[in-house]
């Protein structure tokens, strides 16, 4: 009788410890991950970082701070890691620091002349006769509010003032005139 009630014990104890184990493997994979990315030529952080992953039709990610500092609180199988100035990486695992190696954009040699290429004054002077056909061709009315206030503890200031303002044509060659209708 008492090796049944010491297989039982030892039984108990088994499935406690398989719970403590499950429960403590669960607690690590649902943690938060941090790393921080630093660019790899200039060591410095790299803040605004897109980290995400894109796994089964789903897209889920979070972005660096401005010390490059990233905290990552979802599952993954794979992980991106893509800055605009940045070549991207996908990772398997995290490190405590991702470094990020920095594009670059070579251009071959520029020549840079002192001249004005032959179709652009024919394209100016058309733009300049035709302007008038095109752009306020005739005058418009619009109305206007101006408000200004500056109250301080020594003082108040108050301005109102509404009315309509016309915007001549550009073939009248007039400036624009404004008739306020209240100011206060």
């Amino acid at each position: 009788m008492e090796f049944w009630i010491l297989h039982k014990m030892i039984k108990r104890i088994i499935y406690l410890c398989h719970i403590i184990i499950l429960a403590f493997f669960t607690q690590n994979a649902m943690a938060q991950l941090k790393t921080v990315i630093y660019d790899k030529v200039h060591h410095i952080p790299v803040s605004y970082v897109n980290v995400f992953r894109a796994e089964k039709g789903s897209l889920i990610g979070t972005i660096s701070d401005e010390n490059g500092n990233v905290s990552i609180d979802f599952d993954f199988r794979q992980l991106n890691v893509s800055h605009v100035n940045y070549q991207p990486i996908t990772l398997l695992e995290l490190p405590d620091t991702i470094f990020l190696m920095p594009k670059e954009n070579i251009l071959k040699e520029v020549v840079i002349k002192d001249m004005e290429p032959q179709w652009i004054r024919p394209l100016l002077s058309r733009f300049v006769g035709e302007r008038k056909r095109y752009y306020r061709s005739k005058s418009e009315y619009l109305n206007y509010t101006y408000l200004t206030r500056n109250v301080s503890d020594s003082n108040g200031y108050w301005f109102e003032n509404t009315g309509v303002i016309r915007i001549p044509s550009l073939a009248e060659k007039r400036i624009f005139q404004i008739k306020p209708s209240t100011q206060v």
